[in-house]
């Protein structure tokens, strides 16, 4: 089954420091900073309060009714606690960024 591009494919070796930003060492870097639930809880909650201020962003987010606005703050949220997981591997992390770049640039075009 094809996931679409790879690091590899796309002509990225991983380089060997990237390593100590999965596994073990992620988690040893991330252990002192306390519940990562509260704090991505908290960096989306500023995130969505700082894109009330760009109108550009304010006329996408008022569109939505409550239950979507939700929908897409409990997403935001999964995507960041996924992201920051000592769990998550490198070629799986690349496959998240590729995603998200695809949806940004199909919802709001490319920006030159």
């Amino acid at each position: 089954m094809n996931k679409g591009p790879s690091i590899e494919s796309a002509g990225y070796a991983e380089p060997y420091w990237i390593q100590a930003a999965y596994g073990a060492d992620a988690a040893a870097s991330l252990s002192h900073l306390g519940s990562l639930e509260s704090r991505v809880d908290q960096a989306v909650r500023n995130l969505y309060t700082g894109m009330m201020l760009h109108p550009s962003a304010r006329s996408v987010l008022e569109q939505l009714d409550a239950e979507e606005l939700q929908q897409l703050v409990s997403t935001q949220c999964r995507y960041f606690l996924k992201v920051f997981s000592p769990d998550i591997r490198a070629e799986e992390h690349y496959q998240m960024a590729v995603a998200v770049g695809l949806r940004h640039v199909a919802y709001s075009g490319p920006q030159i």
